[in-house]
């Protein structure tokens, strides 16, 4: 876990820049597509479910865009959050996904202030949460973080195209013997 977390560190701080510059417009549809702004009590945050297309749109040059993916397959759901404190508040790091009766608690994978504290305005709320159940991206879910609930209803046609996380070729399986 602090392997994938050191990862994502390096691969978030070196590709956003370079994402907004040059992002192609069917990258900025993807993120669009599987993401959904969060309205905490200190401003909002952006939550992206991670697939193989949002990893790749969100982290194309990066060099550890095959680890976060793989990273990400070995957990049920991972989300990927990024925001902007618009005010001093407290952040209550509660995270779970409701779908079909059952919820699925989820761990954040802290970069900066998703642990829950303190979070002054103008701090950047980044990391990861990762679910242990995977759920049918294609169904209704409901999303609470942070003491917010959201409604999540995703596009099918853009699951069935987008939505799929498999762990990279490239990887092998001498890799896959040490999980």
């Amino acid at each position: 876990m602090k392997k994938f977390l050191v990862l994502f560190i390096i691969a978030t701080s070196a590709s956003l820049p370079v994402f907004a510059s040059q992002g192609s417009s069917e990258d900025a549809k993807v993120i669009g597509e599987f993401s959904v702004p969060v309205p905490i009590e200190g401003g909002p945050v952006w939550v992206t479910i991670l697939t193989d297309r949002t990893v790749s749109a969100m982290w194309r040059d990066a060099p550890a865009n095959d680890w976060i993916r793989f990273n990400a397959t070995m957990t049920g759901l991972t989300l990927s959050v990024m925001g902007i404190a618009t005010k001093d508040f407290v952040l209550a790091p509660e995270y779970s996904i409701e779908q079909g009766g059952t919820t699925s608690l989820g761990q954040a994978i802290n970069i900066r202030n998703l642990s829950g504290g303190e979070v002054k305005r103008g701090d950047s709320i980044l990391g990861l949460v990762a679910f242990k159940n995977k759920i049918d991206l294609s169904k209704p879910f409901i999303l609470n973080f942070g003491g917010c609930r959201v409604d999540v209803v995703l596009n099918r046609d853009e699951v069935k195209k987008w939505g799929t996380l498999s762990i990279p070729e490239q990887l092998g399986s001498s890799v896959l013997s040490k999980y």
